[in-house]
């Protein structure tokens, strides 16, 4: 449903005003949403340099074997297993980035709102934020279909064997 279709129709303009109290609401959420998203970036760059340490340490065991301690040797991961823990945490850095950047995006564009009166600014803002919970609801959707369909591979699995 289109409201602004509906304000149309009845004669009104597309406006919404906001108390004081609502902008300052608005501009606490906005530093919360700041807050979290540059934890959510920290946590990003974090988890890209500790895959960088694990493709060294892969690299340099790969190169110098020898120079490895026996004991180090028996517990190095195989090559696919360290190949694969690389690879499903770039997806996970990947697919936590945009929450993160929407979360961004909300608070940036929430102050430009606030300061400059912006209903452009505003609307954006708004835009980022839906972004957001979109991307977090059907992400969400998919953990819980993967975590059924698992569960009920357990269940079928587990009355397989009783």
């Amino acid at each position: 449903m289109n409201y602004g279709d509906l304000n149309q129709a009845a004669g009104q303009e597309e406006k919404i005003f906001l108390t004081n109290y609502a902008i300052r609401k608005l501009d606490s959420l906005r530093k919360w949403a700041m807050f979290f998203a540059v934890l959510g970036f920290v946590f990003i760059g974090m988890g890209i340099l500790s895959i960088i340490g694990f493709a060294f340490f892969d690299l340099a065991e790969a190169f110098m074997p020898e120079q490895m301690p026996n004991q180090m040797q028996t517990q190095m991961p195989t090559k696919i297993y360290s190949t694969m823990n690389i690879i499903v945490s770039l997806i996970f850095i990947a697919v936590y980035f945009f929450p993160v950047l929407y979360m961004y995006r909300f608070s940036v564009r929430t102050k430009k709102a606030i300061l400059e009166n912006s209903p452009d600014s505003f609307e954006l803002a708004i835009q980022a934020l839906n972004s957001h919970f979109q991307f977090v609801g059907v992400l969400t959707i998919i953990f819980l279909t993967i975590y059924i369909f698992f569960i009920g591979i357990a269940v079928i699995f587990g009355t397989m064997f009783i």
